[in-house]
């Protein structure tokens, strides 16, 4: 298992524990690094793994990952058996949709963590208020069943609103 800076300066307790934190990332760099094999190999099995911006096919994918449940609401188009666990949504949009699965998911008890990267697709197709609402359901249905969650968020100008209104949703907060 190689290094992973983001692993590093996350902690092994955000990426693995009960708590909810937010990573806000300063540059497109921490985003991508979320999707390297050297990441993705320190998360647990059962986790989840919410992908928006980039294909979960795309994903630098340790054989550990492959037991790992994707979800990939990017819209693109994807092979008819990626080789792994993945569910597909057409976009960010579809928030109604996206609650229900991790939601199910989360009831179901299999699974002790969530990944969302990155929550700016979420923002730039749904707005500032119905973005927010999501992440509320996230945080709370992933407390309410014991699991913890990884949400990453660019900091840009556009995000800053949403940031400041999301921050106290979560157990913790992190700017990289």
């Amino acid at each position: 298992m190689g290094e992973s800076w983001l692993y590093e300066e996350l902690g092994r307790e955000v990426v693995t524990g009960k708590r909810n934190t937010l990573a806000v990332v300063g540059s497109k760099k921490g985003i991508d690094a979320a999707f390297s094999s050297e990441f993705i190999s320190r998360l647990n099995t059962n986790a989840i793994y919410l992908t928006l911006g980039t294909p979960a096919e795309k994903a630098d994918m340790p054989l550990s990952a492959m037991d790992i449940a994707w979800i990939d609401a990017t819209g693109a188009r994807h092979s008819p058996s990626p080789g792994f666990s993945v569910s597909y949504f057409d976009s960010a949009r579809q928030l109604v949709r996206l609650s229900a699965m991790v939601g199910a998911m989360a009831s179901a008890g299999n699974h002790s963590f969530l990944v969302v990267n990155s929550l700016n697709e979420i923002l730039d197709a749904n707005g500032e208020e119905k973005t927010a609402e999501f992440v509320g359901f996230l945080t709370g249905r992933l407390a309410s069943a014991g699991m913890g969650g990884l949400f990453f968020i660019l900091a840009v100008p556009e995000a800053a609103g949403l940031v400041k209104e999301i921050s106290p949703m979560f157990d913790n907060v992190m700017k990289l």
